[in-house]
């Protein structure tokens, strides 16, 4: 029973994070940290504990974008940042080493996906501080991300959650096209 209560809470708020983080609205920063606050509770009664982890992360980067987010001067259109070369090869070389590193320990935690599991915390959780940054290609891993989270969840019988991970891939390609669309301009 709280399960699919912690379930719906996590779909509701998702389904609201959605069309907030689309444009570009500080709101979906709050909204995020009462999505994952559940969702964490969720994924840690599924022994699923990287994706635990993870919303821990989320609610402390979306404290952060927050504060990022509100203390920029809000512009019509989209504002994003340009991606350095070394934040994109940091990135990479953080996802390869934490996959290595945290599949194994997840493992010897009993998680029943642990390497699916890594996988898409890691880039969930690259995908957040990129968007807390306002890079365009945050978008892009959120697609990866979400696609790994559908199949999981669906495995592991969270059908409500399988649903707002399909949902989040649709927005996510939403949100790349409109903020591509819409960008005002690009700081460093």
């Amino acid at each position: 029973m709280i399960d699919n209560i912690l379930q719906i809470v996590t779909f509701v708020t998702a389904i609201a994070i959605m069309f907030l983080q689309i444009n570009q609205s500080r709101w979906m920063w709050v909204m995020e940290i009462v999505s994952c606050s559940a969702a964490m509770v969720l994924f840690f009664r599924q022994h699923l504990y990287a994706t635990f982890l993870m919303n821990a992360y989320f609610i402390i980067v979306s404290v952060i974008g927050l504060v990022r987010w509100s203390s920029e001067k809000k512009e019509s259109g989209v504002v994003l940042r340009k991606m350095s070369w070394k934040v994109a090869g940091g990135s990479l070389a953080g996802f390869l080493l934490g996959c290595i590193l945290f599949s194994r320990l997840a493992a010897w935690m009993g998680d029943p996906k642990s390497t699916a599991d890594v996988a898409a915390t890691i880039l969930g959780a690259l995908a957040i501080w990129w968007t807390s940054r306002m890079y365009l290609t945050s978008w892009i891993l959120w697609m990866v991300s979400d696609l790994i989270l559908v199949g999981m969840c669906a495995a592991t019988g969270m059908r409500l959650l399988s649903i707002m991970y399909a949902m989040y891939i649709v927005s996510s390609l939403i949100g790349f096209f409109n903020w591509k669309k819409n960008v005002t301009r690009y700081i460093e």
